[in-house]
């Protein structure tokens, strides 16, 4: 559970996406590189490291943060978008798990907003 803000609230519960919580003292509903790293450092189900990284092209650009087992093109992969544009704007607040660790479907995925589940 969380501790206090600096200004004295408790801090807010976020929601993983992967049935966990992290806590600090950002409303729930901010989307960025921070809220996807702590989601991230949050998942004890992803063994693995933190990967920065982007999906799409030309103005159609997702920004996501990944915990991968393998190098990002293999292992196992869960990654959070937290910002976008173009038609892929619609994806911030998704994340895609993959647990495939071996074959040519292991690694990081982009996550689509219409079959994934959300976190904060």
């Amino acid at each position: 559970m969380g501790g206090c803000c600096a200004s004295g609230a408790c801090q807010d519960q976020h929601n993983n996406g992967v049935g966990g919580n992290y806590y600090d003292c950002t409303t729930p509903g901010t989307y960025d590189q921070t809220q996807a790293e702590e989601a991230a450092n949050s998942d004890t189900a992803q063994a693995g490291s933190l990967v920065n990284g982007t999906c799409g092209s030309g103005s159609n650009v997702a920004q996501i943060e990944c915990k991968t087992a393998g190098s990002g093109s293999t292992g196992t992969c869960t990654c959070w978008t937290y910002a976008a544009t173009g038609n892929l704007v619609d994806t911030v607040g998704y994340l895609y798990v993959n647990t495939i660790a071996t074959g040519e479907n292991s690694g990081c995925y982009c996550p689509a907003n219409t079959s994934n589940p959300t976190w904060n």
